[in-house]
């Protein structure tokens, strides 16, 4: 059993996207030569709350209003 650690990378990241892309490929390559292999997700724990109030604080003093509202939509439709 291998278990590849989870890691985040952002979207502007095309180096570490493409590193990680190439990292999974070689993985799943070496894997290949046993011709049976099952791939599992385990799902990511993540407190959005936490991490919106973060976000929240970023927030300019006169656009906080809005930026509560986006942040309450998007946590609405994730959960």
């Amino acid at each position: 059993m291998f278990e590849v650690p989870a890691s985040i990378i952002s979207m502007m990241d095309n180096k570490g996207k493409e590193g990680h892309k190439q990292a999974t490929q070689a993985v799943i390559t070496s894997l290949y030569e046993n011709l049976g292999f099952e791939i599992l997700v385990k799902p990511l724990s993540k407190d959005l709350l936490k991490s919106y109030e973060v976000l929240l604080k970023d927030c300019d003093p006169r656009t906080r209003e809005f930026g509560e509202y986006l942040l309450e939509q998007s946590y609405s439709e994730l959960m």
